[in-house]
């Protein structure tokens, strides 16, 4: 004779909403295909490096801007 219970299986699902420029605070108005590709990167770092051995690193990051603000920023 086999017994069973039954469980239930839930899992979390991040969604891209929207994207907000990190410099202006609008909203990207034209987002692109789902092969296009768009990437941007502007960070700044400070600290010390002791190779594999670590060290301490602060900074800041802008991950996303949108194309008016990056071409005020070039």
């Amino acid at each position: 004779m086999r017994e069973y219970h039954t469980e239930m299986e839930t899992y979390e699902k991040k969604i891209l909403d929207r994207v907000i420029c990190d410099w202006c605070g609008e909203e990207f108005k034209n987002r692109r295909g789902a092969y296009s590709t768009r990437d941007f990167d502007f960070s700044f770092t400070e600290g010390q490096n002791y190779g594999n051995d670590g060290g301490h690193e602060e900074g800041w990051a802008v991950e996303d801007m949108c194309d008016d603000c990056v071409e005020k920023l070039r």
